[in-house]
Formats: structure tokens, C-alpha cells, sequence
């Protein structure tokens, strides 16, 4: 019987009329609810439903045992108490008819009170969302509608609890991006309708109810999606796009959707423009050196595009910086800016525009003339750090009090508390190649992100060898020491009615894609930057208490002779001796 209830929500998944009542019947996932905290009323109807069908059923077996009826009498009794069942528990698992109760201290099963806060600024108005699964692309798999329920619950189930109005829709299609040859050349002599129906047939799915390329391109574009699985988020007269990723997750995360939901609810997101034109590092390229992967890289999870802040280009040699950019990025130029460009950043930080500008060791007369009015300059040199693992520059500071405020509720002041309290020192981040940072008095408050404070690092001014023998240092060749080095600083001040941000760091490759957008503090970068309002940061409501496993290692071993041997030994010997009586009866 538990063998049946726990496989019979995989039956006859693909199918819309028993889908959801074969899904009804499942046992699977209910008690994982229950033990991590989350208890509904449905899960507590499945259980009050499924102990009533089976006593009903005993019931029925011992009073049909005592009398004379016809076999259809009889079947009609059980298949009206299956039909019971089956209309009630249908009935009180549809999506806004569930009651939840999340028993843990901190909320861990329920959506952060900042998503809530977002889907309250929807109102009333219903939310639509159209989940586009192409059988062509990678991930069907995943989105097939065998696999319906799966997304339903798995995904959408913690925010229809807060709105009962989002309103899920389905479009399967098969398509192509155009000039993609891939499947062609792996099935040769198919055309595309060919290469569908044999795909379905893979996959045991039915190639009718997949729209072909003509029809799917004329209700929606979805070029700029690259073809693949992907939601259509509507509210109002508002669109966009929640996409999935090509990970062990695949659907998006709550900072996603929470991002997506905020987009809508406000009609508007941050700008983030990239000055290119001067050998920047680009925003559209995948090199380990590039900026895509954390900015516009739409199969990242974690870039700037998935978490509602647009990103381009600018070349200012040809074009003025619109009034309604939020922030203008600088990232590592190679050679000097024209006058053109450098009076455009100017004229943009006197308005209060918000900057990130980021240099690189070796580069500092083309950064610095444009660091120059905010008080300022990348050091000469480049940092050394001499350790027991590390080429020479590679230098590890530290992230300071500072640091670790720029994005509300972000991870890293929970991480720094931890590990002072510890005493494992503060959180460091690797700059790979970076020079000091030296500021003046100009106007703005100067905060120290990171420091090379208690590391012995020191700049080497003359020629650095990384792949030899340690450096030395030679002070003849313009080599100089200091108690602490800044590798990244923030600038702040009042213009007009607005705060003006703008940070400084002088490492390029702390952003770059084979560091993975500098971990949760470049992150922070653009969140200070545009005000924390985005990413919409979910992260725990306190820290956990029961953190400490108390068990002595003899109390554990009792523990397990009388949960393994002594329990269900008394139950069997219980049920021996219950049996052993009814039969003497």
C-alpha cells in the first residue's frame, strides 16, 4: 500500500484530466514537509482522507462478508467512498485553499518578509505567468508537462500562499534559434518537424501539443531568450521575463522572482551603463578577464540582468549619458580617455551620478586623470603579499566594518561576526594584481572597503617577476612600504536632495568571470551603488540557535539500541501477541 501511494503520483503525469488527482494521491513529499516545520491543511486532509478510505474499506470487506448482495452493489460502495475521497481532496489542495503553519523559530519554509512586502505591492491585481518549454531546447526535461505539478509546487507554491491570484499558463513550442545547425548535424536528413515528433518520442510525449516555429514566433519573441524554457511575467499593462538556469536548480531563485515581482509592482529598474570604446573589460564577452558572467549573462543566476538591473553599453565619444542612468561603470580602460569622455564623467558626477571606477597596476595614468577631482589616485607600484601558496601578487585584504554594510542584510556582517567570534580574523577576498589607494580631502566621505592591514604587504615599484623567486624589496628602486594599503574605498556625498555613491577599486580582476563577480561583496558594490534596491537580499531572520550537537557519544549509542532493536522488537512482540489472541478467538 505505501509502495503504491508513494509511486502513484509519477502515473499519468502528462495527462491534464488525472494529473492532478493521481498527484492528490501521492505520499511523497508530504512527511519532508512535515519534517522540516511546514504543516497544511492539506497534508493534513491527505492523512484524515487516507485513513478514512482504508477503515472505510475494511469496513466495507467485513459488512459485505456478512451478507448477500450483488458484486456491483458492493463495487458501487467502494467506488463511492473512492469518489469521496478523491472530490474532497482534490478540492482542498487547489492552490488558495491551503492553510499553512510554518513551526519553525525562524521562518525557514515561508518566503523572506521583504518578498511578502513585494507581493502586498501588487494588491489585488492578478499576476500571470506563462512558462514557454521548448522540445528542442536543453531543458525539457524539466519542463515537459509530465512535469507540471513539480513546478507547480515546487516553485510557485510558497507565493501563491501570499497570493492566490497568480495565474499559471502553459505553452509548449519547438523552435530553433536561427543559424543554430546543432541538431541538424546530429539527426542528418530531418527537417524540423521531424526532428519534434522524434524528440517527443523520447521523451513519451506527445508532439501535438507543441506549436511549431510560424505560430510561436507570432505570439511572442523569444529570440532574445535564446529559445529556451523560460516564464512570461504579466501584471497590468507590465511585462517580464523570470528565467531558468542551466544548473542543478534550474528554476530561479526567491531574489529572482522577488526581483521580477518588484520590477512590476514599481514600473521601473536601475540602468546601469559600461563606458567601452577604451579597451574596457566588456559586459558581452565570456573571457576569464570579462564582466558578462555578473552583469548581462542571462544564464547566470546571480547577474545583474536576473536581478532586474539593466545593463549596456556606452561609448562616450559618440554618445551623452541619458538623465535616467543610475549608474556609470568604468571598468579598466587601457588607454587614456579622450577630453570628450573625461568631461562627460565629470559633468555626470557633478549632477550626483552614481560611478564605479576600477583600475588595474600598471594602468594608473589612465584611471587617474579621472579619479582626480574626487580626491583620488592610484598608488604607484603594484601590491606584494609573500605567502607559503601564492604567487607574490596575489594579496589578500581584508574586509572591514564598512565593507561588510554596503547591501542591507547582506551575508558578509553575519560572516564577519562569525568569524571574529571564532577568532579566525575577519573575512578576506583575493585581489590578483592591485595597487594601493590614496585619497584626499575633496568633498565626499571617504570609507575603506578593504585593507591589507596585518597582511606585510608592501608595493614594488620597479619590475615585478610573479613567476620566479619572491620578489625583494628594493627601495633604490622606488619600492615603498605602509602600515595598511587601501585596495577598494567609497565615496559618498550630498548633491541636492540626493546621495551621491561612488566607488573606487583597484583591482579589475576582483569582477572578472573567473572570479565569479567577487562573491557576495562585489555583489554589494551595485547593490550600494543603486541604493539597495536590488538585489532584493533574502537572507535568514536571525542567526540559528540550535547550532551545537549536545549528544555524549555513549548517550548516542543507547539512542540507537532502543530506536533500532528495543521499538521494534515491543511492536513486534505487540503485534504477535494480538494476532496470536484473535486467533485463539
Amino acid at each position: 500500500t505505501f509502495y503504491v501511494l508513494s509511486e502513484i503520483g509519477k502515473l499519468w503525469q502528462q495527462y491534464d484530466l488525472v494529473r492532478d488527482l493521481t498527484w492528490f494521491f501521492s505520499i511523497r513529499g508530504r512527511t519532508e514537509k512535515m519534517i522540516r516545520g511546514l504543516s497544511t491543511t492539506k497534508d493534513v486532509m491527505y492523512y484524515l482522507l487516507i485513513i478514512f478510505m482504508f477503515v472505510s474499506f475494511t469496513m466495507l470487506r467485513i459488512k459485505g462478508a456478512r451478507e448477500s448482495k450483488p458484486w456491483f452493489v458492493k463495487a458501487t460502495r467502494y467506488l463511492s467512498v473512492f469518489a469521496a475521497v478523491l472530490i474532497i481532496g482534490y478540492a482542498t489542495s487547489r492552490p488558495g485553499f491551503i492553510g499553512y503553519w510554518d513551526t519553525t523559530l525562524l521562518q525557514t519554509n515561508t518566503i523572506h518578509e521583504k518578498t511578502q512586502k513585494i507581493i502586498e505591492q501588487l494588491g489585488d491585481e492578478p499576476v500571470e505567468v506563462t512558462l514557454y518549454s521548448n522540445l528542442l531546447g536543453d531543458a525539457i526535461h524539466r519542463a515537459a508537462p509530465k512535469f507540471r505539478n513539480e513546478y507547480v509546487w515546487d516553485l510557485w507554491e510558497k507565493y501563491i500562499r501570499f497570493k492566490p491570484n497568480i495565474d499559471l499558463k502553459y505553452v509548449y513550442y519547438y523552435d530553433i534559434e536561427d543559424g543554430d545547425s546543432t541538431l541538424y548535424k546530429r539527426y542528418p536528413g530531418k527537417n524540423i518537424q521531424q526532428l519534434a515528433t522524434m524528440i517527443a518520442d523520447i521523451y513519451d510525449l506527445n508532439p501535438s501539443r507543441f506549436i511549431p516555429p510560424g505560430e510561436i514566433r507570432k505570439m511572442i519573441d523569444l529570440k532574445p531568450e535564446g529559445y529556451g524554457v523560460v516564464m512570461h511575467v504579466k501584471y497590468k499593462d507590465r511585462s517580464a521575463f523570470l528565467r531558468t538556469f542551466p544548473d542543478t536548480k534550474f528554476w530561479p531563485d526567491e531574489s529572482n522572482v522577488g526581483a521580477v515581482f518588484k520590477r512590476l509592482a514599481e514600473g521601473a529598474n536601475p540602468k546601469a551603463l559600461f563606458v567601452t570604446g577604451d579597451l574596457e573589460r566588456s559586459i558581452h564577452k565570456l573571457g576569464e578577464r570579462e564582466y558578462a558572467p555578473h552583469t548581462s549573462l542571462k544564464t547566470m543566476r546571480s547577474a545583474l540582468v536576473n536581478h532586474s538591473v539593466d545593463c549596456d553599453t556606452i561609448s562616450l565619444d559618440k554618445n551623452d549619458i541619458a538623465p535616467d542612468v543610475d549608474l556609470l561603470v568604468l571598468a579598466d580602460p587601457k588607454v587614456k580617455l579622450s577630453d570628450v569622455a573625461r568631461a562627460k564623467i565629470r559633468q555626470f558626477a557633478d549632477k550626483g551620478g552614481n560611478m564605479l571606477i576600477i583600475g588595474e597596476p600598471g594602468k594608473q595614468e589612465v584611471v587617474n586623470p579621472v579619479l582626480q577631482p574626487f580626491g583620488v589616485q592610484l598608488m604607484n607600484g603594484t601590491l606584494v603579499e609573500i605567502t607559503d601558496n601564492e604567487m607574490p601578487h596575489m594579496v589578500y585584504p581584508g574586509v572591514t566594518i564598512a565593507g561588510t554594510e554596503l547591501a542591507i542584510e547582506d551575508q558578509m556582517l553575519r560572516k564577519y561576526n562569525r568569524m571574529l567570534k571564532a577568532g579566525l580574523g575577519i573575512p578576506r577576498v583575493l585581489n590578483e594584481g592591485v595597487s594601493g589607494i590614496a585619497t584626499s580631502d575633496s568633498g565626499f566621505a571617504v570609507k575603506h572597503l578593504l585593507v591589507t592591514k596585518n597582511r606585510n604587504a608592501w608595493a614594488k615599484v620597479g619590475k615585478l617577476v610573479t613567476d620566479s623567486a619572491d620578489p625583494v624589496f628594493v627601495r633604490e628602486e622606488g619600492d615603498y612600504k605602509l602600515d595598511s594599503f587601501s585596495t577598494a574605498v567609497s565615496l559618498s556625498r550630498q548633491v541636492g536632495k540626493k546621495e551621491q555613491r561612488i566607488i573606487v577599486c583597484s583591482d579589475a580582476d576582483f569582477l572578472s568571470a573567473i572570479r565569479l563577480s567577487g562573491g557576495n561583496l562585489g555583489v554589494a558594490y551595485y547593490s550600494w551603488l543603486i541604493y539597495n534596491r536590488y538585489p532584493i537580499y533574502t537572507p535568514p531572520i536571525a542567526e540559528p540557535k540550535d547550532v551545537l550537537m549536545t549528544i555524549s557519544v555513549a548517550r548516542a549509542k543507547i539512542e540507537k539500541i532502543v530506536f533500532i532493536w528495543v521499538l521494534p522488537g515491543l511492536l513486534l512482540l505487540l503485534a504477535t501477541i494480538l494476532l496470536i489472541r484473535r486467533k485463539r478467538q
